[in-house]
């Protein structure tokens, strides 16, 4: 339990200190008018559903009695209209039951688990990418692509005979570790409040590159954290084009002034 501890406590120092540099960011951005353009800070809080071995094949039930909250924060560089570089924190309370044939009942397995993990991502506009001025647009389609490293804290509970399993020990001749490095994929929706403010709701993939969270190690080699998040970000020195209002179209010269407006913030 103490072990747990520190690691919930070292996730919540990570997380202050990405709060803290957010408003030292913005607050520096605004007294400084060099700071570098294109920033963006995001947070958002969502459920989150395990998928593996210790897991059943009813989503319903999974997603009413085993989704967990969960929290992310990151920053992103914007580099041009399609394409930002960014790193992120994640963290996540794992819970998963499993019984006889794949199903939640009669009950034979329980997970708990305390999961966090830091990545780098590549951030697409597929607006951008798709549509004639889509990063003008309030409404935009996004992507993200990452490769990060995960730590965990776990127990498996065999509800049958009483035996717990621990993440870190070793059960039958196989090591389980508390790590593994992860691939984080995202799909999303945006909506622009203000140049600077947005909201966002995405759905992610988390595939953790060992089998080992659970604490049983048997037919998939990976394991699987899906989420949905709801979040707000916030932009730094992000170009100030007008955006488009609904039920108006642009015309030609219009675009063409958008894009140079933009271009102009874009050497």
């Amino acid at each position: 339990m103490k072990g747990v501890l520190g690691k919930v406590r070292q996730i919540g120092v990570l997380v202050f200190i990405i709060l803290s540099s957010t408003i030292s960011a913005r607050l520096y951005a605004q007294s400084n008018p060099l700071f570098p353009d294109n920033w963006v800070f995001r947070l958002s809080m969502g459920k989150t559903q395990f998928y593996g071995d210790a897991s059943h094949d009813d989503k319903w039930e999974k997603l009413m009695t085993e989704s967990r909250l969960d929290y992310t924060a990151n920053v992103r560089k914007q580099y041009g209209k399609v394409i930002g570089l960014g790193a992120e924190l994640f963290y996540s309370k794992v819970r998963s039951r499993k019984g006889e044939d794949n199903m939640p009942t009669p009950l034979k397995y329980e997970l708990a688990a305390y999961y966090g993990e830091f990545n780098a991502f590549v951030f697409f506009d597929l607006s951008a990418l798709m549509f004639r001025n889509g990063f003008a647009h309030r409404f935009a389609i996004y992507s993200t692509v990452g490769l990060g490293f995960s730590l965990w804290s776990s127990e498996l509970r065999d509800i049958t005979s009483g035996e717990i399993r621990y993440s870190g020990s070793t059960y039958d001749g196989y090591h389980y570790g508390i790590g593994s490095p992860v691939m984080p994929i995202t799909f999303g929706f945006e909506y622009k409040i203000t140049h600077e403010w947005v909201i966002f709701v995405d759905t992610q993939m988390r595939t953790i590159l060992n089998d080992e969270l659970d604490v049983w190690a048997d037919g998939s080699p990976v394991d699987y954290l899906f989420a949905a998040s709801l979040g707000i970000s916030y932009r730094i020195n992000y170009p100030t084009w007008p955006l488009v209002k609904k039920g108006k179209r642009r015309s030609k010269e219009n675009n063409r002034l958008l894009e140079k407006i933009y271009y102009d913030h874009h050497p």
